[in-house]
């Protein structure tokens, strides 16, 4: 059931949005989106599979990119409160997406720069993800539902929060019964 729920949140990712600049005026229609009219020099928001698409063909430049210093920012703010269960660093909820699209335009381009950067990045995600995790399980455990905590997961960390709060409720109630 988890894998079924992962996938799902992999195919709606390319519903989300990414802010764009528009480099070069576009006039195109969507199916799901209608009409859509791009204005050199304008700003923008547009579903992750349209902007991936007209990046490549330098329509726009998507803006809200993560890179290592902003991982390396969140690192150090995850770390700054290891043991707190309630400060997780708020990231949207595609943030994970956003690393995804980030180690594949590092992989693209096979420079020294790009490896270093890509072996550093994949580092501090890892760092990341162990810190924020066993603050999610803490999280879940204490039965935590505070809406601007779980506000500040991912779709990813929201699916693990969940599941494990709702295993521990389980078991919970098998162990003292229903009443």
């Amino acid at each position: 059931m988890i894998e079924i729920k992962l996938k799902a949140i992999k195919r709606l990712s390319s519903l989300y949005k990414r802010r764009v600049i528009v480099l070069d005026d576009w006039n195109g229609n969507s199916i799901t989106l209608g009409h859509v009219e791009l204005i050199k020099g304008s700003e923008d928001e547009l579903p992750y599979w349209l902007a991936n698409i007209l990046e490549k063909r330098n329509v726009v430049k998507i803006t809200d990119t993560v890179g290592v210093e902003d991982l390396g920012r969140i690192l150090f703010q995850e770390r700054q409160n290891v043991n707190t269960p309630a400060s997780l660093v708020p990231l949207s909820r595609d943030y994970f997406q956003k690393i995804r699209f980030y180690l594949e335009s590092l992989k693209k381009d096979n420079n020294i720069e790009n490896i270093e950067k890509f072996r550093k990045s994949i580092a501090m995600i890892n760092e990341i993800f162990k810190i924020r995790s066993r603050k999610i399980v803490q999280l879940a455990f204490l039965d935590i539902s505070d809406q601007n905590i779980i506000n500040s997961m991912t779709e990813e960390e929201l699916l693990i929060y969940t599941v494990i709060r709702q295993i521990i409720r389980e078991l919970y109630g098998d162990i003292i019964g229903s009443s």
